[in-house]
């Protein structure tokens, strides 16, 4: 039952929060232009994913035990948002996201204490 409350939850905040971020994306420049290789002809708010970040965390937050295995993935997490953020507003060198990446999977691993 509480990993179904989780989850409508979970939806429930990532729908409602697309709406207000929508209305935003312009004032925290996260819109995708129009270019030559879009299909859309006006700028299109790049809000997804902070609205599914929000809306998973929130959960996890509420009902996953704050071990330092949780809070290592939730540091992790928290930085492939940022960067994923940082991409929509400046469009990022591939080398740059990976670097991201990297940095996400570090934390996880020896901010964990994860062993593989």
């Amino acid at each position: 039952m509480d990993l179904l409350l989780a989850f409508i939850l979970a939806m429930v905040l990532t729908m409602a929060l697309i709406p207000p971020l929508m209305r935003r994306a312009g004032a925290l420049h996260v819109l995708d232009d129009p270019g030559l290789r879009k299909v859309h002809d006006h700028p299109v708010p790049r809000v997804g994913g902070i609205a599914m970040a929000i809306g998973a965390a929130v959960p996890l937050l509420l009902w996953l035990p704050l071990d330092q295995v949780a809070v290592a993935w939730l540091a992790g997490a928290l930085v492939v948002l940022l960067f994923g953020i940082w991409d929509d507003r400046v469009t990022l060198a591939p080398d740059i996201k990976f670097a991201g990446q990297v940095l996400a999977a570090l934390i996880v691993v020896f901010a964990g204490g994860v062993e593989i």
